[in-house]
């Protein structure tokens, strides 16, 4: 919890008749529910206006993205848009919905706080005020009637409410929620790991082999080494992405690996299931639905194209004769593009072919990988839900993980699974008394058949699932060969800047081969020993 940000005070000048109305009278309630949308807006507004009567005090409505609003009486003013930073210091107490940032803003400038919830963290940040003391307990839109509203502004106007928002807004002056967050992103940093290997104030993002080890290497690094020896550029690998087909992960400092939680083989494998079947299902409709699209997209390309090509040759027309030539140029260049331009039904044919395409290639994907890893993953994580703890394998990320991760499922099934048999009845007769060596029995035979059943699914599941990410991998990679290339621009254009030493690029390609041979040495000295 690193406590709230706050942005500088906006450059605000109010309208007359809002500085006509702060300085009519003492201050005046904000009443207001920001980009909520309610439900019956006329009912809200009679609410708030009789309630805001029976309190006697004055009130500043927010019209919001319901647009309240209605007869304008001397204690009642509409606002539009207004920075809160500038008009909450200016209030006796605050009506909102309890956004955050709403909250802070109020909290912040010692103002009570009155929070209606609809949703989300609403009602967390009502009950934090109320438990202080710094305003009533949260009012539920739903229970909100002139009465309760009015009832809870007399209570924001108490002298005891204001001081104990006063005393959150002194110990708010002592935090710093900006610092704060940038000390726990930093402590959170794996820093090691992220440094070059040779010049450690620069992040790695290539990696070269040297002897038997893999060396970080920066930008600026690697160029340097690469431009005195081009045979290691062949050598040089993406910085924390896998190989084409071969899953050499190289290094990442944080790999993070999104994928769906299966909590068992039923219900993981019938979702799986079903997402292939809607999948297939789009192929097939795509057929249809997906050409009726592209039309539409591409005769819209079109008449943006045909209105540009309007705009142009009206601009040539107006040109003076000495400007013929280039004009001519330019409307040949637009003669041609209507030439070389697709025609919506060839667009529309496209789109149908590509969409039937894809039913194969899903089908194949969804019987082969994704099925197998649903049923292989729930297996596995079955035995949480007896309160058993579920083995890390590794994360699949490409052909070598996929084999990896299925050698450790199948051999740790297979162990777990059997000892299972005698360590869960041993567990339980320990904690609960021979009553509990059925129970133990019970957890042991789910655990054999799950654990076993994973591993052995795991062995076909895993690797398919490897071959698929390297495959996709190897198809999607345009965008990683721009960044590739464009991390090599950077890199030339480092070492034109640096302007180093012989002496000092020969320093860092000895480093470069110390490092690789290091390991080499330390194994040697295990060794002898």
């Amino acid at each position: 919890v690193c406590g709230f940000f706050f942005r500088d005070t906006p450059k605000y000048t109010p309208p007359s008749d809002l500085a006509n109305f702060l300085s009519a009278g003492p201050p005046p309630v904000y009443i207001g529910f920001g980009s909520i949308v309610l439900d019956d807006p006329a009912k809200m507004l009679a609410t708030i206006v009789e309630a805001v009567r029976a309190a006697g005090v004055r009130a500043i409505i927010s019209k919001g993205w319901s647009d309240l609003g209605g007869d304008v009486g001397e204690n009642i003013y509409y606002i539009g848009d207004c920075p809160h930073e500038w008009l909450f210091p200016r209030m006796a107490a605050v009506v909102h919905h309890g956004g955050a940032g709403t909250t802070a803003c109020g909290i912040k400038n010692g103002i009570p706080t009155l929070v209606c919830p609809f949703f989300g963290d609403q009602p967390f940040w009502g009950h934090m005020i109320a438990s202080a003391g710094a305003g009533p307990e949260p009012l539920s839109p739903r229970e909100m009637t002139p009465a309760t509203l009015a009832e809870a502004i007399r209570f924001l106007m108490r002298e005891e409410t204001a001081v104990a928002a006063r005393a959150i807004a002194e110990r708010m002056k002592a935090e710093d929620g900006v610092r704060a967050a940038v000390d726990s992103f930093h402590r959170h940093l794996p820093v090691e790991a992220m440094k070059c290997d040779i010049i450690p104030d620069q992040p790695a993002v290539w990696s070269l082999k040297s002897g038997s080890k893999k060396v970080k290497l920066s930008k600026l690094a690697a160029e340097v080494l690469t431009s005195q020896h081009s045979r290691l550029r062949k050598d040089l690998k993406t910085y924390g992405t896998p190989s084409t087909f071969l899953d050499d992960i190289i290094y990442q400092s944080k790999p993070v690996t999104i994928e769906p939680t299966r909590w068992d083989p039923l219900s993981g494998g019938a979702s799986a299931v079903m997402a292939t079947t809607l999948d297939l299902t789009g192929c097939i409709t795509g057929m249809v639905t997906k050409p009726v699209r592209a039309y539409g997209d591409e005769r819209r390309r079109q008449d943006r194209a045909d209105k540009l090509d309007a705009m142009i040759d009206s601009q040539r027309l107006a040109e003076p004769d000495h400007k013929s030539s280039s004009a001519s140029i330019r409307t040949g260049t637009s003669g041609r593009s209507r030439e070389s331009r697709t025609s919506p039904g060839g667009q529309a044919a496209l789109a149908s072919v590509k969409s039937i395409g894809n039913f194969a290639p899903t089908a194949l994907k969804g019987m082969t990988v994704d099925i197998p890893m649903a049923i292989t993953e729930g297996l596995r994580t079955a035995p949480r839900h007896y309160g058993d703890k579920v083995r890390d394998n590794g994360k699949v990320t490409g052909v070598g993980s996929g084999f990896a991760v299925a050698g450790k499922t199948f051999a740790w099934g297979m162990i777990d699974g059997v000892s299972d048999l005698v360590v869960q009845p041993y567990k339980e007769c320990k904690k609960n008394g021979a009553a509990g060596i059925a129970t133990g029995l019970g957890k042991g035979m789910a655990g054999m058949v799950t654990k076993t059943g994973a591993g052995m699914f795991g062995v076909f599941a895993y690797p398919a699932a490897g071959i698929a990410k390297s495959v996709r991998f190897a198809v999607h990679d345009r965008t990683r060969k721009l960044v590739d290339l464009q991390r090599r621009e950077e890199g030339e254009w480092l070492v034109s800047n640096q302007k180093w030493s012989g002496s000092e690029v020969s320093g860092l390609i000895e480093s470069f081969h110390a490092l690789g041979s290091s390991k080499g040495q330390a194994r040697g000295a295990k060794n002898t020993k």
